[in-house]
């Protein structure tokens, strides 16, 4: 794993995208396309901003910050989804040809776990619907292409 501290003006600046995303959405009127809880949405868009942040910083790639581009890789050419858990989510809708990556922490303090392909993710053993949401793949960590071995990158 690559281990990612951003300072306060990162934490600012990707606190800034996250809200402007949420605004976004919230004049797009598409609120809940993953069943995301009315309370939950802005630490959603704020640490998936933050997540991507710290995947581009750890890895040495361009950040774009871009709002409302949904279905667009996040960092060069990644998808990047944000946890404090231990899985990585794919969802159905998720394009089988790019590979998701698996950031975890929050509030400026992140590891770059690791990804796989959407394609492989979508497996039975992973199918989940937590909590009556959407079904969508809960990938463990320990299934993921170790972000060491994706990126070519070591941190302490």
């Amino acid at each position: 794993m690559i281990g990612v501290h951003l300072t306060n003006s990162e934490i600012w600046f990707g606190a800034l995208v996250g809200c402007s995303r949420n605004c976004a959405s919230i004049g797009k009127g598409d609120r809940n396309l993953h069943g995301i809880p009315d309370n939950q949405h802005w630490e959603s868009h704020i640490e998936g901003a933050l997540g991507e942040l710290a995947f581009a910083k750890g890895c040495g790639f361009f950040w774009g910050a871009e709002i409302g581009t949904y279905k667009k890789p996040d960092v060069a050419g990644y998808q990047v989804r944000t946890t404090r858990g231990n899985e990585l989510i794919v969802r159905e809708c998720d394009d089988n040809d790019q590979t998701f990556v698996m950031v975890q922490g929050g509030e400026g303090d992140y590891k770059i776990i690791g990804g796989i392909l959407a394609a492989d993710a979508k497996q039975e053993k992973y199918k989940r619907a937590p909590g009556g949401r959407p079904p969508a793949y809960f990938v463990p960590m320990e299934d993921l292409t170790k972000a060491e071995w994706m990126f070519g990158v070591k941190h302490g």
